[in-house]
């Protein structure tokens, strides 16, 4: 539909690094052939609302709640702020203790891949990696740590990749 007056609309603009995608209230509208960075110069200041000339070509209205994320966003993620969230969603983590293995669940999105890593210290050593590479599906994943309890102590970290 069309832009009318004195309406709100949740806008949301997604640069993938070659492409930007428009979405309005939600609902994807389109895309065109970026090829750059949405920063277009080393100036420090970033402009919203203005072409980025001297006084030329203001956006004639009110914008609020400018969110900027440093990763692109998937078509789920736009419409849950759209649905008035205003934030991405708090993934839910548990560990259940399974015999002598530790099983980790959490909660994912669609447009993510996602690791689970574990050490048994967090002073020193390295990350391991349990999984890596996983699709997110927008529902619970769950890895089983087998024999993580002989272990003593284990801590584990999940990574999101967007």
């Amino acid at each position: 539909g069309n832009i009318q007056n004195n309406n709100w609309y949740h806008v949301a603009v997604v640069d993938d690094n070659s492409t930007i995608l428009v979405y309005v209230n939600g609902v994807y509208l389109g895309s065109a052939y970026w090829g750059g960075d949405m920063i277009m110069n080393s100036n420090p200041f970033s402009r919203i609302g203005n072409d980025g000339t001297q006084g030329a070509d203001y956006f004639n209205g009110v914008i609020g709640e400018v969110m900027l994320f440093t990763r692109t966003l998937g078509p789920s993620e736009i419409v849950l702020l759209y649905q008035g969230a205003n934030q991405l969603p708090t993934p839910t983590i548990t560990l259940k203790l399974v015999g002598s293995n530790a099983v980790v669940s959490f909660t994912t999105v669609t447009s993510a891949t996602y690791e689970v890593d574990y050490r048994n210290d967090l002073t020193t050593g390295t990350w391991l990696s349990l999984t890596n590479g996983v699709p997110g599906t927008g529902g619970i994943l769950s890895n089983t740590d087998l024999g993580a309890v002989s272990q003593g102590k284990r801590f584990y970290r999940i990574v999101a990749h967007y």
